[in-house]
């Protein structure tokens, strides 16, 4: 299956050549604006998720789906934009200069990932248990909040594991 895949993606990187010069005319131009559609959702997850332990999987998902719905929206009009009004709101985001697109999607994806993460759970969902053990009982002895497991503990051979529950809660 890995290299039908490989081939595949090959197949398609060669497909795509020749609509590199209606983005840029030099490759290094064109990789790193290629790069600026695909890397600030990544770095906003990263950064975020690092710096803001409340953020979680519904956030740094929503802030890589903005990201993938904004980047590609960018390459599919900058591939188009000799057909776009100029003035129009298409053109303009179309034809922003990459950089500042990057930081405008860095932050975009930032806003999106802390709204998404911080909306309320719905009823009958289930959520974090309320003594602060785990994530709920997910079977099996020495699991974090299963039934058998003491004071969160990992059941780690040589020590206290405590300390590992600490860490990395």
């Amino acid at each position: 299956m890995g290299r039908i895949t490989t081939v595949l993606l090959v197949g398609l990187g060669l497909l795509w050549i020749p609509f590199m010069k209606y983005i840029s005319p030099q490759i290094y131009i064109y990789l790193q604006s290629v790069q600026a559609y695909i890397a600030p959702p990544i770095a906003a997850c990263f950064l975020l998720g690092v710096l803001f332990p409340r953020l979680n999987g519904t956030g740094a998902l929503a802030a890589l789906w903005t990201g993938l719905v904004l980047g590609t929206a960018r390459l599919v009009l900058e591939l188009a934009r000799a057909s776009l009004a100029s003035g129009s709101v298409w053109y303009w985001f179309a034809t922003i200069n990459f950089l500042h697109f990057a930081a405008l999607l860095f932050v975009l994806c930032s806003g999106s990932s802390s709204r998404s993460a911080s909306r309320p759970r719905r009823p009958g969902l289930p959520g974090p248990p309320a003594d602060g053990r785990g994530t709920g009982d997910h079977g099996g002895p020495g699991r974090i909040g299963s039934a058998d497991s003491q004071r969160g503990s990992l059941d780690c051979p040589g020590g206290d594991d405590r300390v590992l529950w600490i860490v990395f809660r």
